[in-house]
């Protein structure tokens, strides 16, 4: 039987009425920020994107050290060169230049806790990267996602994303050049919401660029569909929370390789 290590957030309620629902935000978040302080504190982690606004306050400034995986050193959102600067100058991690659906340049279990934030959406081929990810993290280490909220993005009028898709995704081995949901996201992308994308036209052609340029967003995540995932990956749920733009969801990754 799977055991839950940490805590179990649900989210909160956003049709309360506003003060409780910020003290609900408020107590849910520092039992979020604790179970991140138990499972980086002291931890080899590496991350998936990034740097990332959100890791700061726990993860960047607890972890004994972290690396970085990113498709290119010259990315619309930051530039890399070998080394990840992530907080300090006293902690410098390793650059690997790598698509997130194979990292052959890292070895099986070399990770206590691998940290993905807003990355997983931009994944032509979420499954697949996810498996890579559980394998560089050691047996009953930790994955901790953040997805966004379609409802606060340009992805709101965008229905949630069947697991089915992405098992038929998987299952195709499509590269991350696939394309297939930008029908999709050409009719339904409120551009009123991403001025960078520019006019229709604008937004059409950068989006046919995708692989060089990773803008889009191929699927839109829920709480429901990440426990599929994690189902799927035979990991252990641990915990989740929506705050804002940000969907938080933990999982522990089997005791046991598969």
């Amino acid at each position: 039987m799977k055991r839950t290590l940490f805590p179990t957030i649900r989210r909160t309620n956003p049709k309360k009425d506003e003060g409780h629902f910020a003290a609900s935000t408020n107590s849910t978040m520092e039992t979020l920020n604790g179970t991140l302080y138990t499972i980086t504190t002291g931890k080899k982690g590496v991350e998936i994107g990034g740097p990332s606004h959100s890791g700061r306050s726990v993860i960047y400034k607890n972890a004994a050290l972290m690396d970085n995986v990113i498709f290119s050193n010259d990315t619309v959102w930051s530039k890399h060169g070998s080394e990840y600067r992530y907080i300090d100058n006293n902690r410098i991690g390793k650059v690997f230049i790598n698509d997130a659906t194979d990292l052959n340049t890292i070895a099986p279990a070399s990770y206590d806790f691998l940290f993905a934030s807003h990355s997983l959406e931009h994944i032509a081929n979420p499954l697949k990267a996810l498996k890579e990810w559980v394998r560089v993290v050691t047996p009953g280490g930790s994955i901790i996602l953040i997805l966004p909220e379609k409802t606060m993005t340009f992805d709101h009028r965008r229905e949630h994303s069947r697991f089915s898709t992405l098992q038929s995704q998987y299952d195709k081995n499509v590269g991350e050049d696939d394309l297939s949901t930008l029908d999709e996201i050409l009719a339904l992308h409120d551009l009123s919401m991403d001025p960078p994308a520019g006019t229709p036209e604008q937004f059409k052609q950068r989006s046919l660029k995708n692989i060089e340029n990773r803008c889009l967003h191929h699927y839109v995540y829920s709480p429901a569909l990440l426990q599929k995932i994690c189902q799927f990956l035979n990991c252990t749920f641990v915990s989740t929370v929506t705050h804002g733009i940000d969907i938080w969801f933990i999982m522990q990754t089997p005791c046991s390789p598969s």
